[in-house]
């Protein structure tokens, strides 16, 4: 087989988030041609799926050492917000940019970078550059939809509830099918987020049973995988923590971790295995299940030891805690957990 072969072979197996099959096959085509870049480039994203942030790195560098453009500035910029290392990150993005402006997709990478500093006024600046780019194809609503997506989470973010869910049925009325590759999964996922923190039961039980009825009507698993599964299993855990049963949640986020979880990541969508992994602890916390909360949070840090939304919930979820010793001993445990998997990502020097 030819590099171009094996590269398309690990592009077929990284659209189903096949991640070790993408890299074997990544590896091959390098084998014939250790220069080849479309191959350097998406073997970095396999390593950055698997919190493998070092070797992520080094292969992004390397890629844009060999083609210094925009395309390869938003790589580097991807992988180092998987890594937390957000103020070089938005930098590298912002080269791209100056490189080409009109590149839609870093303007978008660079939001949610923008968004993980709490810059919530530049990140929706980001996010209308990428809307007013998308905008200039009227007859592209697939991205204009994403767009108004992005916005909305942002608006979560920021507490705006209101303009969060407008803003998301809007983004569904430009884009959105029962079909599988026209499913408009981020936003129903976002928009049921909106109703789980309104406790409207009854509308975030509909999106719910819509996830549920493409989940059956395409035999979606943790094997036969697309991303509307991980969205799925989300809400199947608030669902959960709704009705109280915590045992049952639990044991969802855990087979979310331990089976999808080198599966999650999605180029620059922030919704990766420290996202999920915080989220579960949050609930977790919320509802006083402390155990299951700590663990969680250790989830995310094991992924992204630099991941502040989790370094911030577990230093309160600690000092909530009525014993000085309890607390001073969780937040040793905490620091030197940090400390190591900093060392062992390789990511101390960043």
């Amino acid at each position: 087989m030819s590099k171009e072969a094996y590269y398309n072979l690990g592009e077929a197996y990284f659209s189903v988030s096949d991640i070790d099959y993408a890299m074997e096959a990544y590896e091959s085509s390098l084998k014939i041609d250790s220069q080849y870049l479309p191959s350097i480039n998406h073997l970095a994203y396999c390593y950055s799926h698997k919190g493998r942030h070092k070797e992520a790195l080094e292969y992004f560098q390397k890629y844009l050492s060999k083609n210094p453009g925009a395309n390869a500035y938003d790589s580097y910029g991807d992988g180092l917000m998987t890594a937390g290392i957000l103020d070089s990150a938005e930098g590298t993005k912002l080269e791209g940019i100056k490189i080409n402006p009109d590149l839609d997709y870093i303007h978008t990478g660079l939001g949610y970078i923008r968004l993980l500093q709490n810059s919530f006024e530049a990140a929706e600046q980001s996010f209308n550059t990428y809307l007013l780019l998308a905008q200039k194809d009227s007859s592209n609503e697939k991205n204009q939809s994403f767009g108004l997506v992005d916005k909305a989470y942002l608006y979560t973010q920021m507490g705006k509830l209101q303009m969060a869910r407008d803003t998301c049925i809007k983004a569904l009325d430009l884009w959105d099918s029962d079909k599988l590759n026209a499913f408009n999964f981020n936003a129903h996922w976002l928009l049921a987020n909106i109703y789980f923190q309104e406790k409207d039961v009854d509308r975030f039980n509909q999106k719910l049973d819509l996830f549920e009825s493409i989940i059956d009507s395409y035999s979606l698993n943790s094997v036969n995988y697309h991303q509307t599964y991980k969205f799925c299993m989300h809400l199947r855990f608030l669902k959960n923590i709704q009705l109280g049963d915590y045992e049952a949640a639990y044991s969802i986020a855990d087979e979310f971790i331990n089976e999808i979880g080198d599966k999650v990541k999605d180029w620059s969508s922030p919704f990766d295995r420290a996202y999920f992994s915080n989220e579960f602890a949050k609930r977790f916390a919320e509802t006083e299940n402390f155990k299951q909360s700590v663990k969680f949070y250790f989830e995310a840090i094991d992924y992204n030891p630099n991941y502040s939304p989790a370094i911030t919930g577990l230093e309160a979820l600690i000092n909530s805690r009525d014993r000085k010793s309890e607390k001073d001993s969780l937040l040793n445990l905490m620091n030197a957990n940090i400390a190591e998997r900093l060392v062992k990502l390789g990511l101390s020097s960043f």
